[in-house]
């Protein structure tokens, strides 16, 4: 890795949204294993919301989860019972993107990574800790290329 990239991977963009569903919804989190393709469970513990998390996700795929289960909350206005799977609409993703990749500080990244070309991708994926697909899907919503 050069010297330049290594200096740019070495910031991180990256939303803390375990703090962000704490704070926004008072949301607890716990992990467990559980069977694919389901990633994580809101459930109500007494008064209090707890996500709990597929222990065999990888780091990046939790914060997806989370994103996807908070965007919900938000919409609803309070926290409901679901179940999260990888498959989410179309809608629910780009809302999860939206938290865990905001606009303003996408766009400025994009840019400014412009000259790593098709590595863009990877770097934006590393800086905002999300895989890489996600950092492809929120390119297409933000309407930018490759």
């Amino acid at each position: 890795m050069t010297n330049t990239m290594k200096n740019t991977v070495e910031k991180t963009y990256s939303v803390d949204i375990r703090n962000l569903a704490e704070t926004r919804c008072g949301i607890f989190f716990d992990e467990v294993p559980m069977v694919r393709p389901v990633t994580g469970v809101l459930s109500m513990e007494g008064d209090a919301p707890t996500i709990t998390l597929n222990a065999d996700l990888l780091e990046v795929q939790k914060r997806v989860a989370i994103a996807s289960i908070l965007a919900l909350c938000l919409e609803d206005g309070e926290a409901a019972s679901c179940i999260m799977t990888e498959a989410r609409s179309n809608e629910l993703a780009k809302r999860a993107r939206s938290l865990l990749m905001p606009e303003d500080s996408f766009n400025r990244e994009y840019e400014r990574l412009a000259k790593f070309g098709k590595l863009r991708g990877s770097i934006l994926a590393t800086l905002f800790q999300v895989p890489l697909s996600e950092v492809l899907l929120r390119l297409q919503d933000l309407e930018l290329g490759m």
